[in-house]
């Protein structure tokens, strides 16, 4: 099992990000927008002078066509200046199930798939309409067999 079975249900609070967004299929599990967006990003993300936490990618906004928005970001102490071609966003406070996905990233469309088609139905929470995050440590090697990174699922009692 790549990711672990039995989440930690936390409280998490509203927290502001400047980052770079695209859609794209949810469906795809070789879709390459989502490594190209991260490249980009990466290149860029020291234009961002008041960052304060870890890479995230946010996803948000599934639409009814299997699209959704992401989000490659960082967490930012404020919003006031955001470099050109970036956006600010936040995620919502709230209860989230947070997750551990192990293994290379390549494989986390695995992960996805346990947390949204087997533990959420099983489990006694409905999905919230907020967004999924992805922390990611640093300095990781994002292929690398013990790879470990966090998703946090938003969640609502059923």
């Amino acid at each position: 099992m790549l990711v672990n079975k039995d989440p930690k249900i936390i409280q998490r609070p509203e927290m502001l990000y400047i980052g770079m967004t695209i859609s794209h299929e949810v469906t795809l599990p070789d879709n390459t927008a989502v490594p190209e967006l991260w490249a980009e990003f990466l290149e860029r993300s020291s234009e961002i002078e008041n960052g304060i936490g870890s890479f995230v990618g946010i996803a948000s906004d599934v639409y009814e066509d299997e699209t959704a928005d992401y989000t490659a970001a960082i967490q930012v102490s404020n919003t006031d200046r955001v470099p050109e071609g970036m956006e600010a966003t936040f995620t919502e406070a709230g209860q989230y199930a947070e997750f551990t996905h192990r293994g290379p990233l390549s494989d986390l469309y695995e992960s996805m798939h346990y947390i949204h088609d087997e533990w959420l139905p099983r489990s006694d929470y409905t999905g919230n309409c907020g967004s999924q995050i992805e922390i990611y440590p640093e300095d990781a090697d994002i292929n690398d067999v013990n790879f470990e990174m966090k998703i946090l699922v938003p969640l609502i009692r059923e």
